[in-house]
């Protein structure tokens, strides 16, 4: 193990079909699901597509799960199902992307639950936690506001079936961060895909998961 938990991660063995129940898990949409399984099937078309920026993360062409999970994270975000958790800091870009994400599963979404009230009880009471060097050097998610916008999706989709999910992608280079993404799924999905991941040495699972 690394500096700060950063070192070469256990090695697994996990087979295309590991990705592809992931893949199914978040989405049913059948083009997702086949340009997915394509780089499963082949993670090297998927290294060689991105090979300067996977250097940069110091994954290997060899490391047929990172690839995997990577190729996935990048296939639900270039085919609009999934968008970076940095999109969604800002209220504007909360409303836009998560707005968007909604309306793809005719969800309810209102502007107006996000008001200036919602930011302004945030930060009347901010959640105190011991310094953490780490984290304060290296914070995944700054902002608390973010967590009172998840809250008030929850509560207004309480009566519905689906639920905000999240993936990680955790850096091994110090100099590129890590990623976390966040998606719409089906709520009694979400303890499966946690487990699947974990399974591939990976995070996921509801939109807390990954922090």
């Amino acid at each position: 193990m690394g500096l700060f938990g950063f070192g070469k991660k256990k090695e697994v063995v996990v087979t295309p079909e590991t990705f592809e129940k992931i893949v199914a898990l978040i989405t049913d949409d059948a083009s997702v699901q086949e340009t997915a399984s394509r780089y499963f099937m082949d993670t090297a078309a998927y290294y060689a597509e991105n090979a300067e920026d996977l250097k940069e993360y110091k994954v290997e062409e060899t490391d047929t799960c990172e690839l995997s999970w990577r190729a996935l994270m990048s296939v639900l975000l270039e085919k609009g199902i999934a968008v970076q958790v940095e999109n969604l800091e800002y209220l504007e870009g909360f409303r836009e992307y998560m707005g968007a994400l909604a309306a793809k599963k005719n969800l309810p979404f209102d502007e107006e639950w996000f008001g200036d009230d919602i930011i302004q009880n945030s930060l009347k009471d901010p959640v105190m936690r011991e310094p953490d060097l780490f984290y304060d050097v290296f914070p995944d998610v700054d902002t608390e506001s973010l967590v009172e916008w998840l809250e008030k999706l929850e509560e207004e989709w309480g009566d519905t079936d689906y639920a905000i999910g999240s993936m990680k992608y955790e850096t091994k280079c110090l100099t590129r961060p890590s990623m976390i993404i966040m998606f719409i799924m089906k709520s009694d999905k979400i303890q499966e895909l946690k487990q699947l991941a974990k399974s591939t040495n990976h995070k996921a699972g509801d939109a807390y998961a990954c922090w």
